[in-house]
């Protein structure tokens, strides 16, 4: 399974940590940039959570 952070690139989203609880959005892809970036990555976050403790 890849990692959160090779899934987020294929997605075309270029994200950083820069805390334990802090990630820094720095490239978005045009397709996404109408949509609530923030809300997604905490989807994102928590279906990856979910599938990893199954």
């Amino acid at each position: 399974m890849e990692s959160a952070d090779e899934l987020l690139k294929n997605l075309g989203l270029e994200c950083n940590r820069i805390g334990p609880d802090t990630l820094v959005v720095r490239q978005v892809p045009a397709l996404l940039r109408e949509t609530d970036v923030a809300m997604l990555l905490l989807d994102l976050i928590a279906d990856l959570r979910s599938v990893g403790d199954s």
